[in-house]
């Protein structure tokens, strides 16, 4: 392995993920994993370690999400380039990370080649975006520009939420825990946090505060019957 090989720091919840990753770079000279970690508390506590000069960070993930993580360690270790790598390619998304510091955003779904350009990349202080993520920021652009006159919809209230959705969103406003959730509605804590990031994802927000914001704001009624767990 070259001593300038570049060293990178992987963050996702999945073990599965993160070994792919590992996988996929192994045999890149250019590379170097030299860090791992499933939440954005741990990575926290390895980064000062180990100083990785690129960090690859899921974004949906418990506890501390992508954009949060991203905050804290542009503002403490800006020499640190950040790759966000993700399923969601929505325009609200790639802004919400961009605005958070990221110098690339690129899609879960990529192949070695782009994986590999994009660490090196970033690692340079270059920006780097998949080709869907570009166009869906051009599209914005596009649409902002030919409407910039016209007043902006709030269509946040055509977002559909399921029973078990709003059952569960229900349970973190009260304050539960995922392990609590799971054992109220005899679920696995894994299946919990699958719905709740797909809420945060429906709903374009990021902590329990901004969640309660939106159902107040688009008067979603969580006053649900029990729904049959058996």
């Amino acid at each position: 392995m070259k001593d300038t090989a570049v060293k990178l720091m992987v963050v996702d919840d999945h073990q599965m993920f993160i070994d792919g990753i590992k996988a996929i770079l192994k045999s890149s000279p250019e590379i170097k994993v030299v860090a791992e970690a499933l939440s954005g508390a741990k990575a926290l506590e390895i980064i000062e370690k180990v100083r990785p000069h690129v960090l690859i960070t899921d974004i949906s993930m418990p506890e501390m999400t992508g954009d949060e993580l991203t905050k804290i360690i542009t503002r403490k270790y800006p020499e640190i380039n950040i790759l966000a790598l993700s399923m969601h390619n929505n325009i609200e998304t790639i802004n919400l990370m961009i605005n958070a510091g990221v110098k690339g955003y690129i899609l879960k779904n990529t192949g070695k080649k782009e994986l590999i350009d994009a660490v090196l990349t970033v690692s340079s202080g270059k920006n780097y975006f998949s080709v869907e993520v570009k166009d869906a920021l051009l599209d914005k652009y596009i649409s902002t520009s030919a409407n910039e006159e016209k007043p902006v919809k709030n269509t946040a209230k055509k977002v559909y939420l399921t029973r078990r959705e709003k059952q569960i969103i229900k349970l973190v406003i009260d304050g539960y825990s995922n392990t609590e959730i799971a054992e109220k509605l005899n679920l696995s804590v894994y299946t919990i946090t699958s719905h709740r990031r797909n809420i945060y994802s429906k709903t374009m927000v990021n902590n329990v505060a901004s969640l309660i914001d939106y159902i107040r704001e688009n008067d979603i009624n969580l006053n649900l019957s029990p729904i049959n767990n058996k």
